[in-house]
Parts: structure tokens; sequence; C-alpha cells
């Protein structure tokens, strides 16, 4: 069965102008440590009731984390702690950002945020937005 994906309301080269610039912060580049930026990766999908997004946050407690909706976008707030087991003399090699991260998703269709749900398990948060 052939898998088909659409990006539906989204700009594709603003999409991918997004992907090039993730990669140049997240794979290891001495900007991403310098600014301390991060982007948890999102994917958003719908169904016939429902929004779901997908966000993978591993190592981010679920204190840290904070959602929040406002005018048909969901902002995704959240801090990834350091977890090194002692102070670190010499780096080999750095990819794993810490500190704050937003995203700000725009959803695609009306939610009901009042009866949305979140799961969080093995380093990724389900969100789960009923359509109204």
């Amino acid at each position: 069965m052939e898998r088909r994906i659409y990006m539906r309301g989204n700009n594709p080269f603003e999409s991918h102008i997004f992907r090039i610039v993730d990669c140049f912060y997240r794979e290891g580049s001495r900007f991403s440590m310098q600014w301390g930026a991060w982007v948890p990766r999102v994917d958003v999908y719908e169904t016939d009731d429902k929004i779901v997004v997908l966000v993978e946050i591993a190592g981010v407690k679920k204190e840290d984390i904070d959602l929040t909706f406002h005018e048909g976008k969901l902002i995704l707030r959240g801090t990834r702690q350091e977890h090194y087991s002692s102070d670190p003399t010499i780096y080999y090699q750095m990819e794993i950002n810490f500190g704050p991260f937003e995203r700000i998703i725009p959803l695609p269709t009306d939610v009901d945020a009042e009866k949305a749900e979140a799961v969080y398990k093995d380093g990724f948060l389900e969100i789960i937005l009923p359509k109204k």
C-alpha cells in the first residue's frame, strides 16, 4: 500500500528552509551550543476527528513542559536540563542540546483545546486535539 504525506496549509519552500536551518543548528554545529538554541522535531497529522501533534523531546521532564493555545496555534515551551554525571573537562563531540526551547505550531483547523489530551512516553509527547 502506497503512503502519501500531504503538507496541507504549509509552504513547501518554508518547510525545506526550516529543515536546512534546523540541521545546521542540530548537527554538531558550534553555533547550536554557543547560542543555546534547539528546536524539538514535530509531526502534525489529521484524522477524521482530531489533530495529533507528536513532539520528540527526550530528556525533558514533564514538569518542564508548558502547553498553551493562542489564536489557533499550539505553543510548546520547555527546558531540557543538562544530565552530566560529572563535570566534563574535554568534549570530543557535542551534539545534544540543552536549555530552553519553544515551538509555535499553527493548527490546520479549529480544535477543542478544553478537551486536549497529552501523553509523554519514551521521549515523545503526543498531543491529541479533538476537532470542533
